[in-house]
């Protein structure tokens, strides 16, 4: 599934979650399966072609919390259904933004990825981390971040770039958080393992990175709609002029 851009039909991604549960060792598939069909009955309330743009429609991620507007009445509920979440995440399904998952406690995230889909990836990263004598408090936190990295840009650990984690720190800033804990951890075992090229990541370097334009938003964001890619230079030009 991970590099896979093609949205899966409902069918195909109850299968794909069904077989994530069972990797994970879920003791109740039953539970499991409840949550994925409240979850995707929700999804597809709203509306858009794929999983992400029905995310997208229902506006959770503006919402204080989100699993209220799925009409959760049980507590298993809530917890299949936030665990089926995450899921969808690990697959890349969905690919919330920053500060949505900057807010949520998916604390399991990152084990999630390192007992699944990414599982090679964490093992190196952790091992990396092991050679270099990373304090092991220091790594939890790197791996979270790495996680929710993954997740919003839908790449492979491989291939992400010192730019994708100036992203973070400034988007990070903006919802709050003064100090990214695991931050330089993660960068530093990234270039440990030869991914990332280039210096250490230093705080002046997020605050030179700066907001991007509405040009280089579209780009990093891979948008192929000719219509929206069309008004890149429009929409520059406003922000000029505010």
């Amino acid at each position: 599934m991970n590099g896979d851009r093609r949205s899966p039909c409902r069918l195909e991604l109850e299968r794909l979650v069904d077989a994530h549960g069972a990797t994970l060792g879920r003791r109740d598939p039953h539970r499991w399966r409840v949550g994925t069909r409240r979850l995707l009955d929700w999804l597809e309330t709203a509306q858009g072609e794929t999983w992400q743009s029905r995310w997208e429609a229902t506006g959770a991620e503006v919402m204080d919390r989100w699993t209220d507007s799925v009409g959760l009445h049980k507590g298993y509920e809530h917890y299949a259904v936030t665990a089926v979440f995450q899921a969808l995440l690990c697959l890349r399904v969905i690919r919330p933004g920053y500060p949505w998952l900057i807010r949520q406690p998916f604390s399991s995230l990152a084990a999630q990825m390192t007992q699944t889909t990414d599982r090679c990836e964490f093992d190196r990263l952790f091992e990396t981390a092991r050679k270099t004598n990373v304090d092991a408090r220091a790594v939890a936190p790197a791996a979270i971040i790495i996680a929710r990295l993954l997740v919003h840009t839908g790449k492979r650990m491989e291939a992400l770039t010192t730019d994708e984690f100036l992203d973070y720190a400034v988007t990070a800033r903006q919802a709050g958080q003064s100090r990214n804990w695991g931050l330089h951890t993660a960068h530093q075992l990234l270039r440990a393992m030869a991914i990332i090229e280039g210096p250490p990541l230093t705080p002046g370097m997020a605050k030179r990175h700066g907001p991007r334009s509405i040009a280089e938003l579209v780009d990093l964001r891979k948008i192929v709609c000719q219509p929206i890619r069309d008004l890149r230079p429009l929409f520059d030009r406003a922000g000029s002029w505010a």
